[in-house]
């Protein structure tokens, strides 16, 4: 499975000069060094967003950005709270397609820029014409995610208004929602400036959070792994620091995607933050019938007298009928779903 990651770090407003290389760099190294060994097959990276304003967003892949001295901050620019720059890194394991498809990978038609960490087996849009054995899913998942969101933009040029971040993170949790099968991503909607990340809904892809304080400039990370930072305290004399260092991430809880807003259009108090919630679409289908043989086989079980229950505590025998037929709907559900998954009818 490959690594993916962004860092994302405030830079004060209308200070002159980058302050990119003292927490930013450093941040987007250890990030770097820590999905390393998720993917031998390529690695890279690119700053998708520079705050201070004088720099030019680069893609030479060291997380940087091309330095000179930013000019003087304009009143509107005094105004923000703050400004951020914004660095995604990624590290490819090749499984799927006959070529290694490099990321961070753009959309040189809009300027979007996907990092993929799954692996679809079924759910693509038919039009899209994804052969699942052979193609790789990750140009494919960034189309989709472009088209979806350029959906929002045309409709609002055509009221003469922008789209907002959470607009766009609707739009990319519909797009992602019905494909099937294992991921985590972070997408970047170039046009409004939005970062937006999640996995799929039952979590099998990992991604972490964190937000922190470093040097005075707030800090959001996401990344497929943990990674110390500068305000971890160091290991004690023949200690280990890794568990404090786990315990200061926050495991991503898969109930949708998350929108952060980097347009300057929107109020935003702090630009490093977590993000909006955007929820996952509500489900319409019902969940299936419980078959015949299942339904007497939980009847047997539930008239069974409380002394030959053993193990099973005193609750009302209507409450644990209940809680038993709900948790076989959701194995029954889950089991045709992945069945449906790999592409074959559920026996």
């Amino acid at each position: 499975m490959c690594g993916i990651a962004v860092v994302v770090t405030t830079v004060a407003a209308g200070e002159r000069g980058c302050r990119l290389p003292r927490t930013h760099g450093g941040l987007v190294a250890s990030s770097r060094q820590a999905i390393a060994s998720r993917g031998p097959s390529q690695n890279g990276a690119c700053c998708v967003r520079c705050g201070c304003g004088g720099c030019s967003p680069s893609p030479s892949g060291d997380g940087s950005s091309a330095h000179r001295t930013a000019p003087a901050a304009s009143s509107e620019d005094k105004s923000a709270a703050s400004k951020a720059h914004v660095t995604l890194a990624a590290s490819v394991l090749h499984l799927r397609g006959v070529t290694c498809v490099p990321q961070p990978i753009t959309d040189e038609a809009n300027g979007n820029i996907l990092l993929w960490n799954g692996e679809v087996y079924a759910g693509f849009p038919p039009h899209l014409c994804f052969d699942y054995a052979h193609d790789n899913d990750t140009e494919v998942v960034l189309r989709m995610l472009s088209t979806a969101t350029a959906a929002v933009g045309g409709a609002q040029a055509v009221s003469g208004t922008r789209p907002t971040h959470l607009e766009i993170g609707f739009r990319v949790a519909a797009a992602v929602h019905p494909l099937r099968g294992p991921y985590s991503f972070i997408f970047w909607h170039s046009q409004t400036q939005t970062l937006c990340y999640g996995r799929d809904p039952s979590g099998r892809r990992s991604l972490l959070r964190r937000v922190l304080e470093a040097r005075g400039e707030k800090v959001l990370l996401v990344s497929s792994v943990s990674f110390a930072t500068p305000t971890d305290a160091p290991a004690t004399s023949g200690g280990d620091r890794g568990d404090h260092v786990l315990d200061a991430w926050t495991e991503l809880e898969p109930l949708g995607v998350w929108a952060v807003s980097f347009d300057s259009t929107e109020p935003v108090s702090a630009l490093a933050t977590q993000g909006s919630l955007c929820r996952w679409p509500t489900l319409t289908v019902s969940p299936p019938a419980l078959p015949v043989e299942l339904e007497l086989e939980l009847e047997l079980v539930l008239s069974l007298s409380e002394s030959d229950m053993v193990g099973v505590d005193a609750r009302p025998r209507q409450v644990r009928r209940s809680a038993a037929k709900r948790l076989v709907v959701f194995v029954n559900a889950r089991g045709r779903a992945r069945a449906r998954g790999r592409g074959r009818r559920p026996s």
